[in-house]
């Protein structure tokens, strides 16, 4: 259910994953790293959090760009 819901919304959105990115993969990954930030905020640890949040702005920063800038720039993450 969670890998339809994510395949739709990358199609209605035009996001294009690198190809060794599937969306299978983006999901584990995503849930993975849900699991580490919780371990690390028990821990008092805050940087796999920093990161989320800082690559979560860059996404949403290139989702509102036109469709051909966020393809030029997809291949900075």
């Amino acid at each position: 259910m969670q890998l339809e819901a994510l395949t739709r919304r990358l199609a209605e959105t035009g996001v294009e994953l690198r190809p060794e990115v599937s969306p299978a993969v983006s999901l584990m990954l995503t849930n993975a790293l849900g699991r580490i930030i919780m371990m690390e905020k028990a821990t008092g640890m805050t940087e796999a959090q920093a990161f989320v949040e800082q690559f979560l702005q860059r996404y949403e920063s290139a989702v509102a760009e036109p469709e051909g800038a966020r393809r030029a720039n997809s291949d900075q993450w």
